[in-house]
This record gives structure tokens, C-alpha cells and sequence, in this order.
């Protein structure tokens, strides 16, 4: 009985092989942030779209098989296919998000790598190629043909402060009128809209620009939403005829204002 046991399960694994009832679609976003853990939050990265054959065996359950590699085949990370989430398919077109495809608790990273996101949280910039197909949640057989894609993790670029320029000097009358504050923009951009702190100190006799930051109240701290530009309005005095010395440094923000750190 055992043996005929064996023998069944073979016909079915290979009557699932030859058949691959789900057909694939992979549409990932072509810039990643290198953050590991923001891939399944950071708006849509990537998608998984799943169909059912109707002339195929039906499918219920799957698990994902993700491969994570270099484009010159170096493997980055692969699927514990033990610890990987069972998920319900439909009789037509199945959606995954991408923290479905990049299952945080199943993917298990090559030692180097893993050493990386320890230490910062992010994998190296560069290219690389994600490799999924659906898997049997019972037999050791893929249920869809594999689909690869090429995505690019970017460098995060803090904004660069371009208008006032360093040491720049600014007529008295002018200064007290407006002042145009511009700056580069946060890279990658992100799907949705940017939040832009810009502040302004006044550096008071013996201190440095560093010192006026961390101690001095703001003269200006103003949020802007999407845009690297701020014209202010200062009307500061300068009845005693001497000269202002001032700093000021421009912060970035997500949507949900978390503070996003460069590279």
C-alpha cells in the first residue's frame, strides 16, 4: 500500500508539473529604496498578478518562491520555502503585493548580505534581478513558470541646499523683504509627496553655524509640502547697523513624517 501511496502522489506531481495550471505576470517598480524592510511598505515596489488556467487543475493554495540575486547570478537571498506563508489563489486573477512576494520572515539572505542589513538596514546599490514562481503548498513541484525582473536599488541623496549659497551675503533691505530658500530634491522620489522642514537660526558672536543649530530657537521653521522652494518674508530689524550672521538646513520627511536618512 505504501508503494501505491508513492506512486500516486508521483502521477499527480507530475500531471501539476506538465500542466503549470497558474500563469504569472511580475511588474516591479524599476527604482527600490535599499531599505530591506520598507519593500513591502513604501507604496507599490512590485506586483504579483496570478491567473488560473480554467483548462488546468484547479488551484486553492500556493506558496511563493522568491529569489533574490545580482545580474550576474551571485545570490543575494532565497525563499524558506518551510517558513513560507500559504496564500489563497482564486478562480480568476489573484493580486500579491510585494510584501507578499519579499516575505521578510521566509527569506533567508547569504551571510555578506545579511551582515549588510544588519549593520544598516539596506543592501548595497546596485542591480538586481527577483525570481518568483508559485509552489505546491504539499508536493516539491512549481505550480507556474518562473518570472524574473531587473529592478535597481537607489542610493537615498539627502537634499542639497542651493539658494542662499554658502557665505553668501545679502543686501540688508532685500533680506528684510523676502529671501528665496531652494534646494535639490530627496532622491529617490517616492510615490507620494515629500514633507521639507526648513528652519533658519540666527548665529549669535562666538558661536559656530553647528552651535546656532543645536542651541538657538528657530527664526523660521517651516514645513513644505512637495516643493523645494520657500520665498520668506523675515521682516527682520537691523536698526543697530550691524551684521547678521545666519544658518539654515532643510529636513525630509515621508508622507507620515518619518525622518528619512541619506546613504
Amino acid at each position: 500500500m505504501k508503494k501505491i501511496t508513492i506512486l500516486i502522489s508521483t502521477i499527480i506531481a507530475m500531471q501539476f508539473a506538465q500542466a503549470q495550471p497558474l500563469t504569472l505576470i511580475l511588474t516591479p517598480n524599476p527604482n527600490y529604496v535599499a531599505t530591506v524592510s520598507e519593500w513591502g511598505t513604501k507604496g507599490p515596489v512590485l506586483n504579483l498578478m496570478v491567473m488560473q488556467s480554467p483548462q488546468g487543475p484547479f488551484v486553492k493554495n500556493v506558496k511563493i518562491n522568491t529569489v533574490i540575486k545580482t545580474t550576474d547570478g551571485t545570490t543575494v537571498a532565497t525563499t524558506d520555502m518551510l517558513r513560507a506563508t500559504i496564500k489563497p489563489v482564486s478562480s480568476g486573477t489573484t493580486i500579491f503585493s510585494a510584501a507578499d512576494v519579499f516575505n521578510m520572515q521566509a527569506l533567508v539572505f547569504a551571510g555578506s548580505y545579511q551582515n549588510k542589513i544588519n549593520s544598516t538596514g539596506k543592501l548595497p546599490t546596485g542591480n538586481y534581478q527577483v525570481i518568483v514562481r508559485l509552489d505546491s503548498t504539499s508536493l516539491p513541484i512549481a505550480l507556474s513558470a518562473e518570472r524574473t525582473r531587473v529592478f535597481y536599488l537607489a542610493a537615498t541623496q539627502l537634499p542639497v541646499l542651493i539658494a542662499p549659497a554658502n557665505e553668501a551675503v545679502l543686501p540688508a533691505a532685500a533680506a528684510q523683504t523676502a529671501i528665496t530658500f531652494r534646494w535639490t530634491a530627496f532622491v529617490p522620489k517616492p510615490l507620494e509627496a515629500l514633507r521639507y522642514r526648513v528652519q533658519v537660526f540666527e548665529v549669535l558672536q562666538e558661536q559656530t553655524p553647528m552651535q546656532a543649530l543645536r542651541s538657538n530657537q528657530p527664526l523660521l521653521d517651516k514645513e513644505v509640502l512637495g516643493t523645494t522652494q520657500f520665498i520668506w518674508q523675515p521682516q527682520l530689524s537691523f536698526a543697530d547697523g550691524s551684521d547678521k550672521k545666519f544658518v539654515w538646513t532643510v529636513q525630509t520627511f515621508d508622507f507620515k513624517r518619518q525622518l528619512l536618512t541619506g546613504d
